[in-house]
């Protein structure tokens, strides 16, 4: 009865109320955990500093994720135009006038030109050829179709082992041997900033006193160093850091 008990007056609390109770149980290094907009900028700031040391990575993660959504728009819709206009209605190819080929853009014209004078039948060949190319290369061969790279651990119910597998896991919206050499550099680029996370919040650790490190649970502080900072990693650093600064 008391433990039915406990569980509606726990229902019955606010949310502002059970968050207090929270902190008030945790860990006596959880100081100021709730923040206000302006540590949260700073905190942003600062995190987005650890950018600075992955410069290379950072960069070609961005280039190539502006990639995996460019690429199949600039190049999909043009061997469907040329499916319907020159194999199905079977209409010559376009002439090229004035150093440009009417209806097609520019970095097109070259398989415009190369494909003069061949039979439906041979056009149709060729653009399933370059079907098979897009599909090896960036996993997509027409607008709809699209595949993607991606790839996670066995996880159970926790939070602990979600989280894992969130920050060993990795994504890309490209397929092919694009998607999958973007998903090895998201996943090598993670895994970097979170052991560099770790590192210096172990540091941390070590300046503490050993009077204030009597005070606090192992467990707790392994636990931090191990998933706070995968947290941290894969949640852009959207919460205050457990030990004071990492």
């Amino acid at each position: 009865m008391t433990d039915i008990a406990d569980h509606e007056s726990s229902r019955r609390k606010s949310r502002r109320e059970r968050e207090e109770e929270l902190d008030r149980r945790s860990s006596g290094l959880d100081t100021r955990t709730d923040i206000d907009a302006a540590e949260t900028m700073r905190i942003i700031t600062r995190s987005a500093m650890y950018i600075a040391l992955f410069p290379g990575r950072y960069i070609t993660k961005f280039v190539l994720k502006l990639g995996s959504y460019s690429l199949p728009l600039a190049l999909l819709p043009w061997p469907a135009k040329m499916l319907v206009d020159h194999v199905i209605l079977a209409k010559p190819l376009p002439e090229m006038v004035n150093g440009t080929i009417e209806g097609y853009p520019g970095y097109w014209e070259p398989v415009i030109t190369s494909l003069y004078g061949a039979s439906p039948i041979e056009l149709a060949l060729a653009l399933a050829a370059f079907g098979i190319i897009f599909v090896l290369t960036i996993g997509s061969y027409t607008g709809g179709f699209e595949d993607e790279v991606e790839a996670g651990l066995a996880q159970g119910h926790d939070y602990a082992t979600q989280v894992e597998n969130k920050m060993h896991g990795g994504h890309s919206t490209a397929g092919g041997l694009y998607g999958w050499f973007e998903f090895k550099l998201n996943t090598r680029l993670t895994q970097a900033l979170n052991h560099t996370l770790r590192s210096h919040l172990f540091s941390r650790i070590q300046a503490l006193s050993i009077t204030k490190l009597e005070e606090q649970r192992i467990g707790d502080s392994i636990y931090r160093v191990i998933s706070s900072t995968k947290s941290r990693t894969r949640h852009s650093c959207r919460h205050s850091c457990s030990y004071k600064r990492c």
